[in-house]
């Protein structure tokens, strides 16, 4: 794909701020997520039958947080009051190509890039080509490593992303496919900001 393209901005893009003047690091007075082991998550939530609920529709894309099809609204209001919410797109992007970039801010104020990929794939064994769509997340906010070629390396580095941060962003992907019929996704990699070696316990989990 030409990622080269000129970018179209999607609808009602907010302003983007330099990490650097961000306020400080904080940790988000809701240890919960909903990206937590099923069966944890349904002793949270009341039963793993609303935990297979939130699960479904966080890869359908749709907010559990205000998904009436999917969630009681006892499970939202839990979900409300107990969980961690989901990060915003502060602003978008997209290419000719399909290509979207997206901004995520995460709860404290930081904000991380994550792309999606559409592209039209490659034969399978039966030689018929399936589209499909490759996500690029971060896993850090800023980098220490300072490569030369890299943006991101010459803000330095400010802080690891949570588990719950790097799903966040699958599940944005998801909402975004979702809202552009884009092809399934398919491939996640780990290209965006930050180095996923230096954030190995998250980026494992």
């Amino acid at each position: 794909s030409d990622t080269s393209a000129a970018a179209v901005p999607l609808s009602n893009p907010l302003p983007s701020q330099n990490v650097l003047q961000r306020p400080p690091i904080v940790v988000h007075e809701k240890g919960q997520t909903p990206f937590q082991l099923l069966a944890a998550l349904g002793t949270a939530i009341g039963g793993t039958g609303k935990a297979k609920m939130v699960w479904r529709s966080l890869r359908q894309g749709k907010d559990p947080w205000t998904n009436e099809e999917e969630l009681t609204e006892k499970a939202r209001q839990t979900l409300l009051r107990d969980f961690e919410p989901l990060p915003s797109v502060s602003m978008g992007s997209q290419a000719s190509c399909g290509t979207v970039k997206m901004l995520v801010r995460l709860f404290d104020g930081l904000e991380v890039e994550a792309v999606v990929i559409p592209h039209e794939g490659r034969p399978t064994a039966n030689a018929i080509v399936e589209p499909r769509t490759t996500l690029c997340v971060s896993s850090q906010v800023g980098c220490n490593r300072g490569c030369a070629f890299c943006a991101t390396g010459k803000m330095g580095f400010v802080r690891n992303l949570s588990v719950h941060e790097i799903l966040s962003q699958v599940f944005l992907a998801q909402q975004c496919i979702r809202q552009h019929s884009l092809p399934p996704l398919h491939n996640v990699v780990f290209m965006g900001m930050g180095e996923p070696l230096n954030n190995a316990g998250n980026v494992a989990d």
